[in-house]
């Protein structure tokens, strides 16, 4: 008996050590079978492959070199599969579990991305794994859109870190194409499809009439005065494309008075939560609801707002579109957000902010928003803005584990939350409107309103373009 328990514990050991021996470079992140070792022991090449469909040496950081990408088919159709079959180079050691981006980007008309992010080998294999000199062959598979639409596409590629948000520097500039931030055009695809998206449909535009409040609400986070029940009406947000988005229900309400936007969110979550606690951290990279304003819609000097369910605020004003600016993206964000907002905000939580255990209902925002922050001359009734408005949520599994983030827009973007052009019109009206106060239960539509006919409330039966 004794000698068979040594036995057995020899094995385990020279198991563990042989596994740890071939393939370890750090601290597991977790646990393999032995199926999927095998899996990952195949995807480990010792010689780069013969010929690759779109080769690359891009140089990420000194610790990774991208060496192509195939695909297949060359010429996908929306709603088929795609293969895309990577080739990474480990040029040295690595503390972080860098996730692969990918964007799949379709100029337009509309403009259409789908995103792809992933941990190499089906998440099977992180960076932390591999060892200088590996090649490793990252095989991954996704359906393409059923609406993407036809017309050639660019997939561009990049490492980040989505503890802190930050991409793995490309370390040849000089020899890739690259979108100054980090960020490389790895292939270019045509899609063989219509042109518009199969299924696509042209978002409607987007009305909101904010109406005068002389008792302004208090900034609590609480959302029970009057002015908000009785003063305003609620827009839905839905998806960022034009869909209805995730399921989780999402609203916000405008005010104002001679200096001031009063804004209230409703965000359904059971689990609000933000690590954050730095004025100007990456909010958008947890749960945060967020306002882009550029009154003359010009796409320059506008403002960026967040906040997030334990109230730290992200401001920032953009003298350009972001993309557009001077120098990379990551020094626009950084001189963006030297700027200081006198906003004020509150934020309640039904349930408890930070605290897994427990199931939360939802978390409410309120800002006062001082007209003498915003571009331009303070609004007053007859006057229109260019806004919209967003939410982010990151779910988190029992273990805290984050999974993929969610998305929610008043005005479709399709793309970049920065896509100015396609903000919705906030109207700022006179008192006296009948209003319906109710939060919609669907998605607003824009039925046609003869002239004679009352101003309907946006969200119940949005105003049509004067």
């Amino acid at each position: 008996m004794k000698t068979t328990l040594a036995r057995q514990a020899v094995m385990v050991l020279a198991l563990a050590a042989g596994l740890s021996a071939c393939q370890e470079a750090k601290e597991p992140t977790t646990t393999l079978t032995n199926a999927q070792w095998e899996e990952v022991r195949a995807q480990i090449l010792t010689e780069p492959p013969a010929s690759v469909a779109f080769a690359s040496t891009a140089n990420f950081g000194n610790k990774i070199e991208f060496l192509g990408v195939d695909i297949e088919p060359k010429s996908p159709k929306p709603g088929q599969e795609v293969t895309l079959t990577w080739y990474w180079k480990a040029l040295a050691d690595m503390e972080v579990n860098w996730q692969i981006f990918v964007h799949l980007d379709h100029k337009g008309p509309p403009p259409a991305r789908q995103g792809m992010d992933h941990h190499p080998v089906r998440d099977l294999y992180q960076t932390t794994r591999w060892k200088p000199g590996q090649i490793i062959k990252d095989v991954q598979k996704v359906r393409l859109r059923g609406n993407y639409p036809g017309g050639e596409a660019a997939l561009w590629v990049g490492l980040w870190d989505p503890a802190t948000s930050r991409r793995l520097e490309l370390i040849n500039k000089d020899k890739i194409t690259h979108d100054g931030s980090n960020r490389i055009k790895a292939a270019t695809i045509k899609v063989d499809g219509p042109k518009g998206g199969a299924k696509a449909k042209k978002a409607k535009p987007k009305f909101y009439n904010a109406r005068p409040v002389s008792t302004p609400p208090t900034i609590d986070g609480k959302l029970d005065e009057e002015a908000w029940s009785k003063k305003a009406a609620a827009a839905n947000l839905g998806g960022t494309r034009g869909d209805k988005g995730p399921a989780e229900r999402t609203w916000v309400k405008a005010l104002y008075d001679a200096e001031n936007l009063y804004l209230a969110f409703f965000a359904q979550d059971n689990d609000a939560w933000s690590s954050l606690k730095d004025r100007d951290s990456e909010t958008w990279t947890e749960e945060v609801v967020e306002i882009f304003i550029d009154p003359d819609g010009d796409g320059k000097d506008y403002i960026e707002l967040q906040v997030t369910p334990n109230n730290v605020i992200f401001d920032a004003r953009f003298a350009a579109k972001l993309g557009r600016g001077k120098g990379s993206r990551q020094e626009q964000i950084d001189t963006a957000k030297a700027w200081t907002s006198k906003l004020v905000s509150a934020v309640h939580v039904d349930g408890t902010a930070n605290d897994p255990s427990d199931t939360d209902k939802s978390w409410t925002v309120e800002l006062k928003i001082p007209f003498a922050d915003i571009p331009g001359d303070a609004p007053t009734a007859g006057k229109s803005w260019k806004i919209n408005f967003y939410r982010f949520d990151a779910p988190r599994e029992a273990d805290g584990k984050r999974q993929r983030q969610k998305a929610w827009a008043w005005a479709p973007p399709f793309g970049s939350f920065h896509n100015v052009e396609r903000f919705g019109t906030m109207r700022f009206v006179a008192a006296g409107a009948p209003i319906d106060p109710r939060p919609p239960r669907k998605a607003p539509v824009a039925p046609e309103i003869k002239p004679a006919t009352p101003d309907k409330v946006e969200g119940v039966q949005p105003d049509k373009p004067e």
